[in-house]
């Protein structure tokens, strides 16, 4: 792999410098007529000249319809990169805040990890018909203030008052405060955060300019998660003196009678409760030292989220209206029509890229999923930094140097401080290897650096094989080695962005919303029981949880588990996924190149080659009332038209009709029966007791059950709405396809299977004129 990347890359010339080239080299030439060129000699380089003007015409024109055009002088300016991205400080890390410190929050103010399993797989349902609504309405919407922007506007504001009120729960029925603003704010998320993400790609076309947008956007990202990671830690710490239940001294005094000797009630500490001692009034000064510090940490902790609360919600609704405002959209006319949600859905798999992407980007979200829902249990169960014989007295010295004349604390025993070094460590090394990676693009190119990165992910993922208990430092370090690959994830969305071009040559249609949503879609679907299904089986095999805020002693197979769901299943996901990265079709910027080509020439009405296929592809010409009527075919994959049109031929059109009607009911009646079955699951671990009169879902060992069932409902309603809108157009088709339009129907597979009887332009064709 370091050869590969090593190895001399050849320069990729825009079409530009292709053309200047090409005069440059070719023989004089001269105009013959008024239209047609013709050389003094070989006419062929003559015909690729004049070809090569025409590409160059149709790509200025294509490149000129981006709002922020590329010229020799102008691009993208540092405003707009700066205005696009700082929204992006306040999203992955929330998700970040919410998913770790907000666990061991949650966890230690009363809410089971159940209970938390069970709503995070909630939220993640919903998103299976939020998502792909959104996206679509994102790409349909014709307004005048754009497609995007109306609902960034709107959606930021409850972004940010449901973050704040996630964090700011109740004393009691926290549970129930959870599961309801956990829903709220990953819905106003979507509305805001899917068309922010389409907005990028349709901001210029220019390969460099989008690789530094996006280093942008991600710089962003990383600085907001070092901040996610960072300040619930120390917040707390620095809020101690301020909170009323923290001030310890005052509520548990020592009386004098039962002192060591003569020494002062200052004498005795922490260190004393450690040692133990049979005086009466020794244990009970003790016991209320221990529930102070107890109620001490969970009141800091509550003020403490309110400000981080109140901080990134502002934040975010500023950023993002000053992104509203700044920004200006690409153009599209208001009276163009867009598909319904279903075909514009199906349409996103007929893109051959973007699909040999998702059992990757599946894969990287499984290891993400896992490696996020174990951290909070990593460090404290299985790195067990109080372990260490420095913190045998309860103090040591920061970040473990100790014996270097540091001053001990207690902090630097406890979980939480190395919980947050990990996490600072992991961003620090992400954000300081991010220019490096963006040298590596410009020297080796965009596809071959997007490969190492992954590659290096998944090797060092495996690192943490070599961290046990009481390794904190160890295992801190191993953060910051596994934080220097992350540093190129800004190469996913400029990739993305290549696929969202190439579609664009499929279809002739802009797109952003419906890749956008998708490339997040699917993988937070198997999300689902990659993050909730390890939360809901740690219970399982035997998880004692906090009691009163003090964590408990885990036996060695809970300790197994969690390594293992925590690096070596994520390393194995990795590895896979960078398997499948190696057979993306668009290897390389030449190809970039050539797809650009492809939809200027689109746009000018002539046929390009695919340079994936090596095709003839031309946009499909539509009839007078057509394309509403394609629409209707696109609801349905290749497959399934072909065998229509064959039992048209054979059977007749009623039969195909039939044929395509059975199959939706069968898909109706499988989502329907899983849609109940899995609905009366959820009421019935809610509401009938098992034992000692609790319910399924309070039950630990029994909280995977309704996990799976959670997922089932929400996946098979989405199901059901589809295949329903795809079950009434199927009784449609006779009337208005397969009796009037039947030629429609075989033009239409001709067209989905590369059978266009157009030809591209070839430098072997005839003379081109000056016109074209």
């Amino acid at each position: 792999c370091a050869g590969w990347l090593l190895a001399p890359v050849p320069r990729d010339l825009a079409m530009e410098k292709v053309a200047t080239a090409v005069q440059k080299s070719l023989p004089k030439y001269e105009s013959a007529g008024n239209d047609v060129i013709r050389a003094e000699r070989k006419p062929s380089n003559l015909r690729f000249l004049a070809i090569t003007r025409f590409i160059r015409k149709a790509l200025v024109f294509r490149h000129s319809t981006f709002p922020y055009a590329k010229t020799e002088t102008t691009g993208l300016s540092m405003r707009v990169k700066m205005s696009y991205s700082a929204p992006m400080f306040a999203v992955t890390s929330l998700t970040m805040l919410i998913s770790i410190h907000g666990t061991t929050f949650f966890t230690r103010i009363g809410t089971s990890v159940a209970f938390l399993a069970f709503f995070t797989a909630v939220a993640r349902s919903v998103d299976v018909i939020t998502d792909p609504l959104m996206g679509w309405l994102s790409d349909s919407t014709r307004s005048k203030y754009g497609r995007r922007r109306p609902y960034m506007a709107f959606g930021c504001i409850g972004y940010g008052i449901f973050f704040f009120l996630l964090f700011a729960p109740p004393q009691s029925g926290v549970a129930i405060w959870f599961g309801v603003f956990y829903l709220l704010f990953y819905i106003f998320v979507t509305i805001s955060d899917v068309p922010h993400g389409a907005l990028g790609p349709e901001l210029t076309d220019d390969s460099t300019e989008r690789n530094s947008l996006y280093f942008w956007y991600n710089l962003f990202r990383g600085v907001g998660i070092l901040v996610g990671a960072t300040v619930p830690v120390l917040l707390p710490l620095l809020l101690e003196d301020d909170v009323e239940e923290c001030k310890c001294d005052s509520s548990c005094s020592l009386q004098d009678t039962v002192r060591f000797g003569n020494w002062s009630a200052a004498f005795y500490n922490e260190t004393t409760c450690d040692i133990g001692t049979s005086l009466p009034g020794i244990a009970d000064w003790c016991t209320c030292r221990e529930d102070c510090d107890t109620e001490c940490t969970e009141a800091s902790q509550r003020l403490s989220y309110l400000f981080i609360g109140a901080g990134f919600a502002l934040y975010y609704m500023l950023t993002m209206w000053n992104c509203v405002y700044q920004i200006k959209e690409r153009e599209f006319s208001t009276t163009s029509k867009t598909p319904p949600i279903v075909p514009s859905l199906l349409m996103t798999f007929r893109n051959k890229p973007f699909v040999s992407l998702l059992p990757a980007w599946v894969m990287d979200m499984c290891a993400m999923s896992m490696l996020g829902s174990m951290l909070p249990f990593y460090v404290p169960y299985v790195i067990q930094p109080d372990t260490v014989p420095e913190c045998r007295d309860g103090k040591r010295a920061p970040l473990g140097l100790d014996g270097n004349g540091w001053s001990e604390n207690k902090v630097w025993c406890e979980y939480e401080t190395w919980l947050g070094v990990g996490l600072i460590s992991l961003f620090i090394a992400n954000l300081l290897s991010m220019p490096f990676w963006l040298w590596v693009t410009k020297k080796k190119g965009k596809i071959r650096t997007w490969l190492v990165f992954n590659l290096a992910t998944a090797l060092t993922n495996g690192l943490f094989i070599f961290a046990g208990r009481g390794d904190p430092k160890l295992a801190s370090f191993l953060a910051f080695i596994n934080g220097i690959p992350a540093g190129a994830n800004f190469l996913t969305d400029s990739v993305l962005a290549d696929v969202i071009d190439y579609d664009e040559f499929l279809t002739g249609q802009r797109s952003e919303g419906r890749f956008t949503i998708f490339q997040g879609f699917i993988p937070k679907i198997v999300s689902i029981p990659a993050q909730a299904i390890p939360l809901a089986l740690l219970a399982a095999v035997g998880f004692k949880e906090p009691i009163e805020g003090k964590l408990q002693d885990q036996s060695s197979v809970v300790r197994a588990y969690i390594s293992v769901v925590f690096f070596v299943l994520p390393f194995l996901l990795a590895l896979g996924s960078f398997v499948v990265k190696t057979r993306f079709p668009i290897r390389n910027e030449q190809v970039v190149a050539k797809i650009m080509e492809g939809v200027a020439l689109h746009m000018k009405g002539q046929p390009a080659m695919d340079p994936i296929t090596n095709r003839s592809v031309g946009l499909f010409e539509y009839g007078d009332g057509e394309e509403p009527l394609t629409w209707k075919l696109d609801h349905f994959f290749y497959g399934q038209l072909v065998r229509m049109r064959d039992l048209a031929d054979s059977q007749g059109n009623e039969a195909a009709q039939a044929f395509l009607v059975a199959r939706m009911r069968r898909n109706l009646i499988y989502c329907a029966t899983t849609f109940v079955t899995s609905l009366t699951v959820i009421i019935l671990s809610m509401s009938v007791p098992v034992a000692d009169g609790d319910a399924l879902i309070q039950r630990s060992e029994y909280s995977w059950l309704p996990v799976f069932a959670v997922i089932a409902c929400g996946m098979s309603g989405g199901l059901f709405g589809f295949n329903f809108v795809r079950f009434k157009v199927a009784r449609s088709l006779r009337e208005d396809v397969l009796e009037p339009r039947r030629d429609l129907l075989d033009r239409w597979i001709a067209h989905l299977a590369g059978e266009s009887s157009s030809k591209a332009i070839n430098a072997s064709t005839a003379p081109i004129t000056i016109s074209q």
